[in-house]
């Protein structure tokens, strides 16, 4: 059943607002999140707060809320700031950092939000690269996303994602599907939740950087064999030298092929042809 709190405000077009409507599905999400006693919990998007009720009946100490949009971050401040537990930052989440709010590696969160689909991709990848920080991650995402962001070596839709997700997590998976109709106003695409148990490691890492670098070369070209594919990257990187890696029978695949181990292992061997080039 749709609730009251998504009209608050009018969704704004321009911002890609979606305002989750229903608070049973809101419920499902902050149980999927899990959050143990005295942790703390940071929401990305939290619009009308749908999400951010049910966040303050679990059991964390602490519930970071940000939101660009100011009436959204008023309106939440209004309704729900006598709850000590709570702090709206009114801000774009791509210009903040988990360590601003004391979220570390020693004291990692929970993270959780309805993001804005156009900015999926940047806000995924900010998240992998504090993902050291995080205990769990439990977004709401278009569903192709989702599937892409699951998806197995071979798959069509594995790509650039697929691989990062799983160099910083231990489990991926999708939770359950959201209609349309859950939101106001209703997006023209079906929505999914997804999970995911972060590892203790994250893409700021430098040898994970140059992975992801590797990574990136190698979907760029996603049709092509990788020894087509890598042939200006790996030559870049470590000149002559590229012959022998060339040589290799990993080569004879195409990127979508190639697990995160095979990625690692590509990388390493590339490492270790630019230190005898050097």
């Amino acid at each position: 059943m749709q609730s009251n709190v998504a009209t608050a405000i009018s969704p704004r077009r321009r911002l890609g607002q979606h305002f989750l409507a229903s608070q049973q599905i809101a419920r499902r999400i902050a149980a999927a999140l899990d959050a143990t006693r005295g942790s703390t919990v940071f929401e990305i998007g939290a619009g009308t707060g749908a999400l951010t009720r049910a966040l303050v009946e679990t059991r964390a100490e602490r519930i970071i809320a940000v939101e660009f949009d100011p009436r959204a971050a008023a309106y939440l401040q209004a309704v729900l700031g006598n709850d000590s537990r709570l702090e709206v930052v009114e801000e774009d989440v791509l210009r903040l950092r988990l360590s601003a709010f004391g979220i570390t590696a020693t004291a990692p969160a929970f993270v959780v939000g309805n993001i804005p689909y156009n900015l999926t991709g940047p806000i995924l990848f900010w998240l992998f690269e504090q993902a050291d920080c995080i205990h769990r991650i439990v977004l709401m995402v278009q569903k192709e996303v989702a599937r892409r962001l699951v998806a197995a070596p071979g798959s069509r839709v594995y790509g650039i994602s697929s691989v990062a997700i799983r160099l910083v997590t231990t489990h991926a998976r999708v939770l359950f599907d959201v209609p349309p109709g859950a939101f106001i106003p209703p997006p023209k695409v079906t929505s999914s939740v997804v999970v995911l148990d972060c590892n203790g490691r994250s893409l700021a890492e430098p040898d994970y950087q140059e992975v992801m670098a590797l990574v990136h070369a190698a979907f760029n070209q996603r049709r092509k064999k990788l020894r087509n594919a890598l042939e200006r990257y790996a030559y870049e990187q470590c000149g002559e030298q590229w012959k022998e890696l060339a040589a290799l029978p990993l080569l004879d695949r195409r990127a979508e092929e190639l697990t995160p181990a095979d990625f690692l292992a590509l990388a390493a061997e590339i490492r270790r042809l630019r230190g005898e080039r050097a």
